[in-house]
């Protein structure tokens, strides 16, 4: 599998047993060593008292479900993962966490039918897909999203919202969601299915006919395709100028970022400057004929902009092919590389990192938009999807609550004035 960064979900473990217990499987993988030699505790030096622990949590420990050597092993890397303090980036997979991840990125995923973005750093709903088990269940765009099978979303990243959210169709996933006017939250249980939801969707700006919207929601496998073949859509109109909606746009494939840039920066263009553990440093280039490389765009993110949002939205911003406007990026910035284990599940390793054309580090920093450029959206206002601009006349557009959406049209006008001969 291709190397990727991604902004990930780390699971909850009870600390203790991932700092002290060490089970089989990491053994069986090669990076701790086995136990003790017999007399001699302090022949394994450091992981010594980690099999000791172990020995006495399985001999002493009251809930003996959960002192199999499983368990235990699987706290153990969990443990470890953490003490490497890469939260959101490096991370350990257990296999179903494998397999949903694969999912996703093969642009194949189950899951309610819901779109999510980060409103006042609470994971919200902002768009419910037609004949989806969201719909079904009565959800609607403003929902908060309190919980997901009983675990706390708050301070998680909007994509280990969406992690957690995807699974197996027909399986059941278990919401509280708190409501405007509702004054206790709702409980429901919502049956996955796999749900149409293209990953690029876009419209004429209503009142506007020559500037298109374009939502962009991942990078999976088959990203730059449709992009492609939404751009192309968008060039036979007559369209001068394009809105390029980040937001909430958690990532995924390295590649697709490149990809997509080629369509928008000219070939052989710098799309990221990659550094590893040695400090070496290698250039990531653009290639092919794209589709959108001479005319105006403005680009939007926000906080749920992420890993290859974040790469693609730096390389335009660093060679003056957009404005970039919203508020700062997550700050993800870590090419993660896959290690499968034996018994299926794996890690996602940070072995890289990433910076800007100029030489810019996005991890913990994340993308700022321009300075005279930052615009958070207003208390309780939704971003705009184009899905909804289809029902809009161009008076209520003009009446819209998406300021971000609005400065992004102030400044795209801008730059169509200043291209007229």
């Amino acid at each position: 599998m291709n190397a990727h960064p991604r902004k990930l979900p780390i699971p909850l473990v009870l600390v203790l047993l991932g700092g002290f217990a060490v089970g089989v499987l990491a053994e069986r993988a090669g990076w701790i060593p086995g136990p003790p030699t017999p007399g001699d505790p302090s022949s394994r030096g450091d992981y010594a008292a980690l099999w000791e622990a172990r020995d006495k949590i399985q001999k002493n420990f009251v809930n003996r479900d959960k002192t199999h050597d499983a368990n235990l092993a699987s706290g153990a890397i969990n443990g470890m993962v953490n003490a490497l303090d890469d939260r959101g980036h490096t991370v350990y997979l257990s296999k179903s966490g494998r397999e949903r991840m694969r999912e996703g990125l093969s642009g194949e995923i189950e899951g309610i039918g819901a779109r999510l973005a980060l409103v006042a750093q609470r994971a919200t709903i902002v768009q419910v897909m037609p004949k989806s088990p969201a719909r079904t269940a009565g959800i609607r765009a403003g929902d908060v999203l309190v919980a997901v099978d009983g675990q706390t979303t708050l301070g998680q990243t909007l994509q280990q919202v969406v992690n957690r959210l995807q699974g197996k169709p027909g399986s059941t996933v278990q919401l509280r969601l708190s409501r405007v006017g509702t004054k206790t939250p709702l409980e429901m249980n919502v049956a996955r299915q796999k749900v149409d939801v293209p990953e690029v969707r876009w419209h004429v700006l209503p009142g506007e006919p020559r500037v298109a919207h374009l939502a962009f929601q991942r990078f999976s496998a088959t990203s730059s395709k449709q992009m492609h073949a939404v751009l192309g859509e968008i060039a036979k109109k007559d369209i001068a100028g394009l809105v390029f909606d980040l937001r909430g746009n958690g990532g995924g494939l390295k590649e697709q970022a490149i990809a997509i840039a080629a369509e928008f920066l000219p070939p052989d263009t710098v799309v990221l400057v990659q550094e590893d553990a040695t400090g070496k440093s290698e250039e990531v280039r653009t290639g092919g004929d794209g589709l959108w490389r001479d005319k105006p765009m403005v680009v939007l993110v926000d906080g749920g902009s992420a890993s290859s949002a974040e790469i693609l939205a730096g390389a335009l911003q660093d060679h003056e092919r957009a404005r970039i406007v919203g508020t700062r990026t997550y700050g993800t910035g870590t090419v993660l590389r896959e290690f499968g284990l034996k018994d299926g599940s794996a890690l996602l390793l940070a072995v890289s990192l990433w910076r800007t054309p100029n030489g810019r580090q996005i991890w913990n920093q994340g993308i700022q938009p321009d300075k005279d450029c930052l615009v958070a959206l207003p208390a309780g206002a939704l971003p705009l999807i184009p899905d909804d601009e289809r029902s809009l006349s161009a008076e209520e557009f003009a009446r819209t609550t998406d300021k971000q959406l609005v400065e992004a049209l102030a400044r795209l006008r801008e730059k169509l004035r200043a291209k007229k001969p």
